[in-house]
């Protein structure tokens, strides 16, 4: 059954890894660090860390709950529950799976088992596709991330070095939690390790953040990007290989879409009609389209009931 939102089950690993991660560091801050700080101090880390915490929050339940489904494919479930037909509206993409037409942009998302329009990736840290719905939602809970990381290893980093040069906060911790000079390297040691996380999670976001700037800045969404290393993979290959076929491994091979180059119009939905498509193919045989690329020609006859029409069809399957 197709996913909705992240918060379906099952969950995946990362997405719990995240939310343990995610607690761990924030009792961390505001048990062992923020106690021990002079006031002034106290009032700039805690009001700001916790303002990145409550959007970090946020955005990542927003981008989980939302559905980023093909509003295509809605339109076709709300045909399939009662509405005689609708308006395709100029699309020609057709997937076989979600047995619907879906915008030329869509991806069919293996994890989620839906098309997802705008699809940029998969992520598996919010257990959703991220799409067109809530692609800008992802960018803000990445930038807020990694605010909250910034201000997680600032913290770290300044009751640390009050405790070397046994500044005011060094006389806090030993009264605040009843320590001697000797058990306070105990404490420096769950600060330091839970630093080093979230200084590895701090390069992995300024990575992930730069990484779409540059995305945003080519037009590219991340699966594009993925696609075109892809194919410049493959093209070295074929040159270090000159006996093998050509592949051109930017043309999904697995994906499962049919292109209907007919005008838009009025039709059944398609529920009532892709398995009289399906069946009633009766030619495939490879042609070159006019960029030069092979192309899968299907040629099928449609009965009258399905179309209301007698006439040949001819759809195009994508490059295989």
């Amino acid at each position: 059954m197709a996913r909705t939102n992240g918060f379906k089950r099952p969950l995946h690993i990362l997405q719990v890894l995240s939310w343990v991660i995610g607690s761990l560091l924030a009792l961390t801050f505001y048990l062992l660090i923020i106690p021990p700080l002079i006031s002034s101090s106290k009032i700039v880390f805690g009001l700001s860390y916790s303002i990145f915490s409550v959007f970090t929050i946020l955005f990542m339940i927003i981008c989980t709950i939302i559905d980023p489904t093909d509003l295509a494919i809605e339109a076709e479930r709300n045909a399939k529950n009662g509405t005689s037909s609708y308006k395709i509206s100029g699309l020609t993409k057709i997937c076989r799976i979600c047995k619907s037409y879906v915008h030329d942009n869509a991806k069919h998302c293996g994890y989620c088992d839906r098309c997802v329009d705008g699809f940029d990736h998969h992520c598996k840290w919010l257990n959703n596709c991220v799409g067109k719905k809530n692609y800008k939602y992802f960018i803000f809970l990445i930038l807020s991330l990694e605010f909250f990381l910034v201000d997680q290893i600032l913290g770290s980093v300044y009751i640390m070095a009050g405790i070397n040069k046994k500044w005011e906060e060094y006389e806090n911790i030993l009264d605040n939690y009843d320590m001697n000079d000797s058990e306070i390297y105990g404490y420096m040691t769950v600060i330091c390790f839970f630093c080093l996380i979230a200084l590895g999670l701090f390069i992995s976001n300024t990575y992930l953040i730069l990484m779409h700037i540059y995305l945003n800045y080519k037009g590219w969404s991340t699966y594009q990007y993925i696609l075109i290393i892809r194919e410049s993979k493959a093209k070295k290959n074929q040159r270090t290989a000159p006996e093998k076929l050509p592949i051109d491994s930017i043309k999904e091979y697995y994906e499962p879409y049919l292109i209907d180059n007919r005008d838009s119009m009025e039709i059944m939905p398609m529920h009532k009609i892709l398995p009289n498509i399906l069946k009633d193919i009766t030619t495939i045989g490879y042609k070159e389209d006019p960029s030069g690329n092979p192309s899968l020609s299907i040629d099928m006859q449609l009965d009258e009931d399905s179309l209301q029409s007698n006439d040949n069809v001819q759809f195009q399957e994508e490059t295989k």
